[in-house]
């Protein structure tokens, strides 16, 4: 996270120098065309200036000594020599060409300032007046007859036949800005550092909570149970925890920026990805158990069966898929075990002639088994307790139910009682009940409550049959 921050802070910094320097760009390029503007019309109005005087001495100055244009110059020359140029190094030069030669007319305030040297005209000096001389009119940037870089107006002066360049140093130009942009960068770096400091001082405890988040994601995947992946829209996996590393048999490293189909055995792999893609376009949370049973496939090639959970989350618009993923080798042994134990206990009951039943106490339904339909005379019985209490003698029910409520209550290890239930045809048979309270919660509170139900008709009819016989004795005595 730190190294991300600073990573932000060369960005900010680099967009903040950027703009610095496009800012002083834009400047100095405006500088340049407005100077560019300035020497222009400079050159231009002194070139208009000298023709509109040279015009003038062809017509009033016929009488000097060396003609009307050497006039002309002479008064350029004794108007230049009162003006010392502009600027720090800019100047006016007025030249003409001589044979292969550029030769200067007036003193240069820079280099041979009284006798200007003439400069071949097909070297690389001197470039704005070889423009001027061969009569082009505008501007450039080139090197001037002391070979330093200039930019320079050149204009022709036709009537006298020579060469005009109002010119000034390109340094000159460039040296505001270039101390712009030193006193720029200077306080630049400052209000960077200080930035910087301030960034950090509002930052780090933000980095803290962000990192004390970030780790407190990691020991909760860490501690979960359960094998725990990230995946993004592609099926690639972006997060696993030791877990499912463990449960995989591959070293965490192997996993991230692999498709999940890798812990899916090779002929459920296609099938696979055609589901995650129908997920990915109707992306919505499915609990553990609903029908996400997979068998998975381990490093070694063993297979393992698997209980999923998904669940979509979006970050930066980007669908992800959190998916638990749990082992169930162990709940599936365990319901093979208790599926066989059922059966058994199916067999039993049905094998048995006394009706077994199972009472569970909080919701009030009873399994009854067939045992019951016989003694009864009806195989079709409800699965309720209503359906032994409703078929008691109304004789007996007092005590049954007085008796069961006290074997309820803890009372009694045992429930015991012959009693009379009604047969489907109105008639009455002798039962002998028996049960026991099978499961009780922490408090005591009877849970279940199992035990069967034996016909004693015949041994009642014995009974009463023998109890006559001895009444009957007894009386003949």
């Amino acid at each position: 996270m730190t190294k991300r921050f600073i990573l932000l802070i060369l960005i900010m910094t680099a967009v903040a120098v950027g703009i610095g320097v496009a800012a002083i760009a834009i400047l100095y390029d405006a500088a340049i065309n407005e100077e560019r503007s300035r020497l222009v019309e400079t050159a231009q109005s002194q070139a208009r200036l000298m023709e509109a005087v040279a015009r003038f001495d062809e017509l009033y100055s016929l009488n000097y000594p060396e003609g009307s244009k050497a006039a002309t110059i002479a008064q350029i020359k004794d108007a230049h020599e009162r003006y010392l140029g502009f600027g720090e190094t800019g100047e006016f030069t007025l030249a003409r060409r001589v044979g292969d030669d550029i030769v200067f007319v007036l003193r240069h305030r820079h280099l041979d300032m009284d006798k200007p040297q003439p400069v071949p005209f097909d070297s690389n000096y001197a470039e704005p007046m070889r423009r001027a001389l061969s009569g082009q009119s505008g501007t450039t940037i080139g090197l001037d007859y002391r070979g330093v870089t200039v930019l320079a107006a050149h204009e022709p002066v036709s009537v006298l036949d020579l060469g005009i360049v109002a010119k000034i140093d390109l340094v000159e130009i460039r040296a505001p800005f270039l101390k712009a942009a030193a006193i720029v960068a200077v306080i630049a770096t400052a209000l960077i550092a200080l930035g910087t400091m301030l960034f950090f001082r509002v930052g780090n405890p933000i980095i803290r909570r962000i990192q004390a988040s970030e780790e407190k994601f990691r020991q909760i995947l860490e501690s979960a149970a359960d094998a725990i992946l990230i995946v993004d829209e592609r099926g690639c996996i972006l997060i696993a925890n030791s877990q499912t590393a463990q449960l995989f048999g591959y070293a965490r490293h192997e996993l991230i920026g692999q498709p999940v189909e890798l812990f899916l055995p090779e002929a459920l792999r296609e099938k696979h990805v055609a589901h995650r893609r129908d997920f990915n376009n109707h992306p919505r949370p499915r609990p553990m158990g609903q029908n996400l049973q997979l068998l998975g496939q381990r490093k070694d090639g063993t297979l393992v069966p698997l209980e999923i959970s998904l669940s979509p989350v979006y970050q930066d618009e980007e669908l992800m898929v959190t998916a638990i993923i749990r082992d169930i080798t162990v709940r599936k042994g365990i319901e093979k075990a208790l599926q066989d134990s059922e059966e058994k206990y199916r067999l039993a009951m049905e094998a048995t002639q006394d009706g077994l039943w199972d009472w569970n106490v909080t919701t009030g339904s009873v399994h009854y088994s067939p045992g019951w339909g016989r003694i009864l005379g009806e195989m079709d019985i409800q699965n309720d307790y209503s359906t032994w209490e409703n078929r008691i003698h109304p004789e007996d029910k007092p005590r049954i139910l007085k008796t069961l409520r006290t074997h309820l209550d803890g009372e009694t290890t045992v429930w015991q009682e012959e009693h009379r239930l009604r047969n489907v045809d109105g008639t009455w048979s002798w039962v002998l009940g028996r049960g026991r309270v099978a499961k009780r919660d922490r408090h005591g509170n009877p849970l279940r409550m199992v035990g069967t139900m034996s016909d004693i008709n015949v041994r009642k009819l014995v009974e009463n049959t023998l109890a006559k016989a001895k009444e009957t004795a007894e009386l003949a005595n």
